[in-house]
């Protein structure tokens, strides 16, 4: 994880199989990652030791949380400055969560029909919650791209679509899905 002053401390619990050089290949540092592969019953405990140690926790709840522990981890995340960050079956369990990130529409890029090589994968994230503004917000992102970096798709190109309507001999014009004009 890389912060404003440098390099930032990262924790990551109830994640035996976090993909650690996957990781660092995207940028973190692995001498700066605390993983706790099983927390067991006293996860409250280990998280909230690292939210007042950490920038980031990464945590998959191994069950649904008790609102005690919700209220306390997520007031000790707020005085801290921590980023709490919940996946797995039981992240939407958490009342109050500010965002929520969702990804789907994924696809590989580079294989033909079985032959080339893989060279990213593109996905849609959606934001949605109250940090994210009206209805959302979506990007497509590269999780890896062909680099093997984070980073997001290059947008359409300026250029106008232009469609030939049968029978009129006129041409519509469109600049990136939006408006219509005459060409």
């Amino acid at each position: 994880m890389t912060g404003a002053e440098g390099v930032g401390w990262c924790g990551v619990v109830g994640l035996p199989e976090f993909g650690v050089v996957a990781a660092v290949g995207m940028g973190a540092d692995p001498e700066r990652l605390l993983l706790v592969d099983e927390p067991g019953g006293r996860w409250p405990d280990v998280v909230a030791a690292l939210v007042e140690a950490v920038d980031l926790v990464l945590l998959r709840l191994p069950e649904r949380p008790p609102s005690t522990a919700v209220r306390r981890l997520s007031a000790l995340a707020r005085k801290h400055g921590c980023v709490l960050t919940l996946t797995g079956a039981y992240a939407r369990d958490w009342p109050g969560t500010r965002l929520r990130l969702r990804m789907d529409d994924a696809a590989w890029e580079g294989l033909g029909d079985g032959h080339g090589v893989l060279r990213g994968r593109r996905v849609r994230v959606t934001a949605e919650g109250r940090d994210a503004p009206g209805r959302g917000r979506q990007a497509f992102v590269w999780l890896p791209g062909p680099d093997g970096k984070v980073a997001p798709v290059e947008t359409a190109s300026r250029r106008p679509v232009l469609e030939v309507l049968p029978g009129s001999g006129s041409v519509r014009g469109a600049w990136n899905g939006g408006g219509e004009g005459a060409a």
